[in-house]
């Protein structure tokens, strides 16, 4: 994750000499961020779902 937030990083600040082009990045970056938050929320809430089904058959 650290390593995506850094790739992201050196990303903009490339595009800092073009603003035009640096906002729409952010935002498209912002969505991806956005998305990936959601992926890791759903993979942590599916891991705790499946540990309690665990516990239940034990």
């Amino acid at each position: 994750m650290m390593k995506i937030v850094r790739l992201i990083e050196l990303m903009l600040d490339e595009d800092q000499k073009n603003s035009s082009i640096k906002t729409e990045k952010i935002k498209s970056f912002s969505f991806i961020e956005n998305l990936l938050q959601v992926m890791i929320v759903k993979v942590i809430y599916i891991q705790l779902h499946y540990q309690e089904n665990l516990l239940i058959l034990f």
